[in-house]
């Protein structure tokens, strides 16, 4: 229900705003139809009577708008027809003259287009005319080389003709006359073995030397020989199908038969109470006692195996702990040496440099009023400039190190240790060691 009074007062206020937005009346003003069959009504007091209609751009003098009609005269009699039909005359003639307008710029434009199609009709004409002679002039060229290939390819053929004509005639001349020589050989008793020609009891000797022989006029390996006479091996020996078949009867009985005995002795085993153990046919006792020392030498072999696992795991944690203790002990003397190290460079005595003596030189020396003299400098070495005496650094006493006082923390080893209590074996356990940080190692403060 509210959907729909609302959807009427919407058409209500668009009706009013159409009407409030046209005159309601107006004097003799000139329209045009805006719409081909265009219905109007003819009417008589504002009701119709007849129907007409009127094609587009007719243009009628409005006398009056009233509502959504509007009020002319037609052929002498009263209509009207509905606003939206109609536009201004003067709207009109300015979308005539607009789309007059834009028909002439599409016509230039059209024109323009056909110009430019033309052109790049004629260049095209002009590019495949031109793509025409090249393609001519190469294949002009191409006919022009190919028939000089020919021609050189003919003449190249004749010449190989005549070469191989030649060789032909060679070839032939050298097999002729192999023939009559292996022919006059043949004719000696001769056989060829491979470059020589020999007797034929030679050859024959020669061929069963190499372990070969003949058959069907060759000479194979005897398995070829073998194979040739249809002979098939078994069992390293060489048979006929009939007697393959014959042997493999008689092993088919023998097997049967060794089944049907086998057979019978487990039921004859079996019928005195026996059990087959172990491949072994034996009592019902002698298989728990099988059984039982089959299970103690699994426990033992277990045992054993387990033993050497064991001692293969104390010999590793062994090596690992001798490792480790030789890995501590490098620690132990690198950090001692490096710690020695620091202490040597932190109390060297820097007036002998270590030395522990010092070298004094006479050095001449200008001094104003009393002219040159000689006075002792000290230098740190010998020097073979000038003359030099040696004698005892009075810093350090000629021990060419200072004392320091004893570290307090590390009581001089420069190594502080870590012990922990741990109540599993009651009391103090070392746990490891670090750098003195008060020292730095060196053992003096």
């Amino acid at each position: 229900m509210r959907y729909i009074v609302s959807v009427v007062l919407g058409l209500l206020i668009g009706i009013l705003a159409v009407d409030a937005q046209t005159p309601q009346s107006s004097t003799s003003t000139a329209y045009v139809v805006n719409a081909d069959n265009a219905e109007f009504y003819f009417h008589q007091n504002g009701t119709p009577t007849e129907l007409g209609k009127l094609s587009i751009g007719t243009e009628i003098k409005v006398n009056s708008i009233t509502g959504g009609r509007c009020y002319f005269s037609y052929n002498e009699k009263p209509a009207y027809i509905q606003r939206q039909l109609l536009i201004p005359k003067t709207e009109y003639l300015a979308t005539q003259e607009r789309i007059r307008m834009q028909a002439e710029e599409a016509s230039k434009r059209a024109l323009v287009a056909t110009q430019e199609r033309a052109r790049e009709q004629a260049n095209m004409t002009n590019a495949q005319q031109e793509e025409s002679s090249q393609e001519e002039k190469s294949r002009q060229l191409k006919a022009k080389l190919l028939e000089k290939y020919h021609q050189e390819s003919a003449k190249e053929l004749a010449e190989l003709e005549h070469k191989f004509a030649e060789q032909g005639l060679k070839i032939k001349a050298e097999v002729e006359a192999t023939e009559r020589f292996e022919t006059s050989q043949k004719a000696k008793g001769l056989v060829k073995d491979g470059d020589q020609w020999v007797t034929l009891e030679r050859f024959e000797a020669t061929q069963k030397a190499k372990g070969l022989v003949k058959y069907d006029d060759r000479w194979m390996l005897p398995e070829e020989a073998n194979k040739a006479m249809g002979l098939i091996e078994y069992h390293r020996q060489w048979l006929t199908p009939e007697e393959l078949k014959r042997v493999q009867e008689s092993e088919n009985r023998f097997e049967a038969k060794e089944r049907e005995s086998l057979e019978a002795d487990a039921q004859s085993q079996r019928a005195k109470g026996f059990v087959l153990f172990g491949g072994r046919w034996v009592s019902p006792d002698e298989q728990q006692q099988l059984r039982r020392e089959k299970e103690e030498a699994r426990q033992v072999q277990e045992k054993v195996q387990k033993w050497q696992r064991e001692e293969q795991e104390e010999k590793e944690r062994q090596r690992q702990a001798q490792q480790q203790e030789q890995e501590h002990q490098q620690q132990e003397a690198q950090q001692l040496q490096q710690a020695a190290q620091r202490d040597v460079a932190a109390h060297q005595c820097r007036r002998c440099r270590g030395q522990g003596v010092i070298y004094t030189a006479k050095v001449p020396v200008s001094i104003p009023g009393l002219g040159t003299t000689f006075a002792d400098d000290e230098i740190p070495g010998p020097s073979d400039r000038y003359a030099w005496r040696k004698q005892q650094c009075p810093k350090c006493n000629g021990t060419g190190r200072l004392s320091a006082p004893v570290c307090s923390q590390c009581g001089g080893s420069g190594i502080i240790q870590e012990n922990k209590y741990m109540a599993e074996v009651g009391g103090m356990v070392n746990v490891g060691s670090h750098t003195c940080p008060k020292c730095n190692g060196t053992g003096h403060e």
